[in-house]
């Protein structure tokens, strides 16, 4: 009597757990981060100019929110986001792309043919600045207040509700730079 109890027991928890971590997750965008990085500070790193090849040490000391983009010329959707983050860009948003596990000549190349919304380009050719900051792959997009701090981290490409959130969270750090973004 016990066995049969069991049998029909095991699999109906194994069912509501399973359920219970479903419903958590239901209805959460899969690409919005909450990772261990929100609230701290970008790492510091040196990197060189897309452009320039001069070294820029990040985080940027900015008097402006700031959003950070990880992008290759490799990157299928990084070539579909492009006309979301000009969007971005045109709305006097201030973008630092970071061209990530790619060749500089590659990453120039991709620029001319897809246009550029970024204010300052970094190359990460080793990829050793995303892998601190835990990027995946590419494309990742950050939004950072003034001194540096991580408030939203998206992963993938960029959707129009995606745009809206980051125009949202710049407009709130503009008014209180240590504000949170939810």
């Amino acid at each position: 009597m016990l066995r049969r109890w069991l049998l029909w027991l095991v699999p109906l928890l194994l069912c509501f757990a399973l359920s219970a971590l479903f419903w958590q997750y239901l209805g959460k965008d899969p690409t919005m981060r909450n990772d261990t990085m929100l609230g701290t500070t970008l790492p510091s790193a040196t990197m060189a100019d897309l452009n320039s090849g001069k070294p820029i040490t990040l985080p940027l000391l900015s008097k402006v929110p700031y959003v950070l983009n990880f992008w290759g010329s490799w990157c299928a959707s990084c070539q579909a986001e492009t006309p979301m983050l000009t969007q971005l860009q045109q709305q006097g948003i201030t973008l630092v792309g970071v061209n990530y596990k790619d060749t500089p000549l590659d990453a120039l190349k991709f620029l001319a043919s897809y246009g550029n919304p970024f204010a300052l380009n970094l190359q990460d050719s080793d990829g050793q600045f995303g892998l601190r900051v835990g990027v995946t792959g590419a494309p990742e997009t950050f939004v950072l207040n003034p001194q540096g701090a991580i408030k939203i981290h998206l992963v993938g490409e960029l959707n129009a509700q995606q745009a809206t959130a980051i125009s949202q969270c710049i407009a709130i750090l503009q008014a209180n730079p240590t504000a949170e973004c939810s």
